[in-house]
């Protein structure tokens, strides 16, 4: 109980259709809260800090069209009434059959998320220009505590230099989709585009 509370939810390349995706949450709330209880149990009358919660890296990448825009949205949604406890570290979500309208409540999660998501993967899909635009506007929205991206690196990491703490963008991987990126540096304000690394 002195290390990371982390957790690997790996259902990729299983032939995963968006009808599966409750029973998964299900099962990831029921482990997560059987290792916050046994974290808080070690630590004793001290207890967990607050903010402590299971960092889980969700790979529901390669099903190949089983995965659709109704399944993110139930992960998306589960994610986030499971926020008192689970913070999503990693998304992987790439060669599923996603559009715009998942690319919309992953923003909404982005947005949401008590500490920001590291890496959201969502290559080969079907997104369009409006979904990588719902996309960045959601990770550039502010957190509870300022600017969630670039991000702090999480304590004890030795990123940056003497100069101090080095700032971490979000890794979001969106090539082989339906999206030119001209039309979305168009459609983001100046502000919003100068933000952006490719």
């Amino acid at each position: 109980a002195k290390g990371p509370l982390a957790l690997r939810l790996a259902a990729n390349r299983r032939e995963l259709a968006d009808g599966d995706v409750r029973d998964v949450l299900l099962e990831l709330r029921r482990v997560a809260e059987a290792m916050y209880a046994a974290a808080a149990a070690a630590r004793g009358d001290e207890g967990l800090r607050p903010g402590v919660r299971v960092t889980v890296d969700v790979c529901l990448e390669e099903n190949f069209g089983g995965l659709t825009d109704a399944g993110v949205t139930t992960l998306a949604r589960g994610l986030g009434a499971m926020r008192a406890i689970v913070q999503p570290r990693i998304l992987r979500l790439h060669a599923n059959a996603l559009t715009d309208a998942a690319a919309t409540v992953l923003a909404e999660l982005l947005c949401d998320t008590t500490w920001p998501v590291e890496e959201l993967h969502l290559s080969h899909n079907r997104l369009g220009a409006v979904g990588v635009v719902t996309l960045i506007r959601g990770a550039l929205s502010p957190g509870p505590f300022g600017p969630k991206y670039p991000r702090t690196p999480h304590a004890g990491r030795r990123e940056g230099g003497a100069q101090g703490v080095a700032r971490v963008p979000l890794w979001l991987r969106l090539e082989f989709n339906l999206v030119d990126t001209r039309e979305v540096l168009a459609a983001l304000a100046p502000d919003e585009a100068s933000r952006l690394c490719a």
